[in-house]
This record gives C-alpha cells, structure tokens and sequence, in this order.
C-alpha cells in the first residue's frame, strides 16, 4: 500500500476574501466587542480558527487583534469606530450620526456619506459623496440601528483637490476644534437624528453643527429633519462613487471584502454577481 501525508497551508487572516464585522454589545456597565469572521461564506469559530485579544481603546473606538490558528495565520487588526447612531422618537426615519474622519475612509458597508448643502422648507438637502474624505464633516445613514463601524482605509480614487475644495464650499456642516461662545445665530446642533436651531451659549469642542449664518431665513425652522428625498448629486461624486463601486467585491451575503478574492466563487463586484474560478 502507498502512504499519502497532505500537509494544508494555513491561511492569512489578511487575504483579500477574508471579512470581518464588529458587533458592539452592552450589558449595563460591561461592553464587549463579538467579531464574526468569514472566509468566503464560511463563518470562523472564535477558539479553533482565530482567537481575539483585548480591546485596546482609540481616541473614537478600539482596536480588536485578531490571530490566526489551526488552519489560519498572520494576525489582522479591526478598527472600530464607536459611533452611536439615532433617529427621532416615534419615527422610522433613517437612524444618522455626524462623524469627521481624520483619514480617507471607505464608507461602511450598508451606510452612506452625505454632506449638507442648504435648506428646503423644514428639511436639510443632502449630497452623496462617494467615500469619507478627511477632516470633512458629513452625516452617516443607515436603515439598520448601529452603534458604530469599521474602518477601511479609502487609498485610491479620491477626489482632487479641486473636488475637495468644491465639496467644502457647499458644505454647510461644520466642527468646532475649541468651545466657542456664540450668540444667537442659525446654528443648528444635531439631536436624537434631527437638527435643532441653537440658543445663544456656548458651542463645545468637537461638535458638529449646522452653520446657516451664510443664508439666512426670515423665519428659521426650530427643528430640520434629514431626509433622503431630499438629496442632490452632482457629475464628479457620481463618477467617484461609479469608481467606487467597481473597485469592492462583496460575499453574497453583503460583507465587504478587503479585495479581489482568491478563492473560487460566486461573489458580486460593482452590482453584479461575479464567479472567480
């Protein structure tokens, strides 16, 4: 008889078809971060196939190490971005939070990046921009109730520095780097997944706010809300956002991956189902 031995080659938690989302649990004052790890539709056993290190906290989240064993290999970090996520009471409005980036950002699978650029009648007009440049201030939405995201480093296919110039201009989304007093104006400051017009105070530091000072309204809304039917697109965020979609490969079952997949499959690639052979 012939004696056959195999020997499998672990695999990297790096490779391009790997995907990992993050799922923030809170337990009253005990939070814990649960990885779901895929390789391809295959989901990973925490313990047999990857094991998970202490959270170690970011100035906006936490980062969880992943390692691979038995298996799989190489160790990969998750950055999760703790970000609530809210809607007004009663309604089932998009749930919305405002978020600079301090880097070039693909937007989160199942979110969408907006930047705001003007009023109609009690509600702020969106427009949709293909990924989350850096330093600017945009409004995330999403259907789904989410308490933050994962960060996905945006290296290619960015807007030019005219673009970026062209987005800043229009947007009327602000940060305040350090608290501010300010009389009354119309500034509004986002709460519970809505706009609400500022009181004369002071405006902290770190806070996103909506500055319509540059186009005033004899009877200002007290409450703006932010609404998908009123959304804009203009050439060059379109095209971005066409670039966008043809560089990221999804699993059928939505996860975004961190490339072109290795393994065979049936994936979908800009929309479209996609078998790698």
């Amino acid at each position: 008889y012939l004696d056959f031995y195999f020997k499998i080659n672990p695999k990297s938690l790096a490779s391009d078809d790997i995907s990992i989302t993050v799922k923030k649990v809170v337990d009253g004052n005990t939070v814990t971060y649960v990885p779901t790890v895929k390789d391809g539709s295959v989901t990973l056993t925490e313990g047999k196939d990857f094991t998970v290190a202490e959270p170690v906290a970011t100035t906006d989240g936490c980062t969880l190490t992943l390692a691979g064993i038995g298996n799989y290999t190489a160790n990969t970090v998750y950055h999760f971005v703790d970000l609530p996520f809210e809607r007004p009471e009663n309604s089932n409005a998009d749930y919305v939070a405002p978020y600079v980036a301090s880097t070039d950002l693909a937007t989160p699978l199942g979110m969408t990046a907006y930047i705001v650029t003007g009023t109609k009648g009690n509600k702020v007009i969106l427009e949709e921009l293909a990924y989350i440049p850096n330093g600017v201030p945009v409004l995330l939405l999403t259907g789904k109730r989410a308490d933050g995201f994962g960060k996905v480093a945006k290296s290619s296919g960015t807007y030019t520095t005219a673009e970026l110039t062209e987005i800043n201009t229009k947007n009327k989304l602000s940060v305040n780097t350090t608290a501010t007093e300010i009389g009354a104006a119309l500034i509004y400051l986002f709460y519970k997944g809505e706009f609400v017009l500022n009181a004369a105070g002071t405006l902290p530091a770190g806070k996103v706010y909506l500055d319509l000072r540059e186009t005033p309204t004899p009877t200002p809304a007290p409450r703006l809300t932010i609404d998908r039917s009123e959304t804009t697109e203009v050439d060059v965020v379109r095209r971005k956002m066409d670039e966008e979609r043809e560089e990221r490969w999804y699993t059928l079952d939505g996860c975004l991956l961190q490339g072109k997949p290795t393994q065979k499959g049936l994936y979908i690639r800009n929309g479209r189902k996609v078998v790698v052979k």
